[in-house]
C-alpha cells in the first residue's frame, strides 16, 4: 500500500478486522472491493475435509474430521465477512456456475466508478 501498486490480498478476513482494514485503506487513500466467495455450509464442509484428505499435515498427522455443527461455527466469522460498499457476492456452492469473467466485469465496473 506504501507504494501505491494494486494489490490482491486472499485471506481468511473478519468482521473484527474491519477496524484495521479502514486505517489502512484510509491512511494509503485505497479503495477497496471485496471479492466474497462463498458456498453452502455443507458444501464448504466437505471440500474442507477432501482437501485434508491430501495434506499429510504436521509429521505425518492427518487433521482429524471435524463435525458439521463445529465447522458452521468455526466458520462464521469468515462467512459473514463484509467490508466497504464495493462487495460482489460468489457463490461458489456449484463451480460450473461461476464466471471469471462475470466476476472480472463487476471488478472492472467497480474500478471505473472510483477512477472515472
Amino acid at each position: 500500500m506504501k507504494s501505491s501498486s494494486l494489490f490482491i490480498a486472499e485471506y481468511f478476513f473478519t468482521n473484527t478486522m474491519n477496524d484495521d482494514i479502514k486505517r489502512l485503506t484510509e491512511k494509503y487513500r485505497y479503495e477497496t472491493i471485496t471479492v466474497h466467495m462463498d458456498a453452502s455450509m455443507e458444501t464448504a464442509h466437505v471440500r474442507f475435509h477432501e482437501r485434508n484428505k491430501n495434506n499429510p499435515g504436521i509429521e505425518g498427522m492427518r487433521p482429524k474430521e471435524i463435525p458439521f455443527e463445529q465447522f458452521v461455527s468455526g466458520t462464521r466469522q469468515n462467512k459473514d465477512f463484509r467490508y466497504g460498499n464495493r462487495l460482489i457476492h460468489v457463490d461458489t456452492t456449484d463451480f460450473a456456475s461461476v464466471s471469471c469473467e462475470g466476476i472480472m466485469a463487476q471488478v472492472k465496473k467497480h474500478i471505473l466508478e472510483v477512477t472515472g
